[in-house]
């Protein structure tokens, strides 16, 4: 897959995980499959040093039928994952 042409995405249903009152989300990310060596090319970062990132929306259809988005934007908080924490 070229990362310049096309990012899959996936899709989840969460609606028996939301709670009445507050939620949260969270992500551990890591380097993907672009960032590996390509064996014909034999180095890393191949389509750029873009560190790994987050891009997600939650949907929530209310029970009067309204929708409502949720995404990420720079409010949004960010810290490296317990499992690198341990590392250090």
């Amino acid at each position: 897959m070229d990362y310049r042409v096309q990012v899959p995405y996936q899709v989840y249903d969460v609606t028996a995980d939301l709670k009445v009152g507050k939620n949260a989300i969270g992500a551990y990310l890591a380097p993907g499959w672009y960032t590996t060596p390509l064996r014909w090319f034999r180095e890393g970062y191949n389509y750029g040093k873009t560190p790994p990132a987050l891009k997600a929306q939650l949907r929530i259809e209310h029970t009067d039928g309204s929708v409502e988005w949720i995404a990420t934007n720079e409010s949004w908080k960010a810290d490296a994952s317990p499992s690198l924490k341990r590392k250090l």
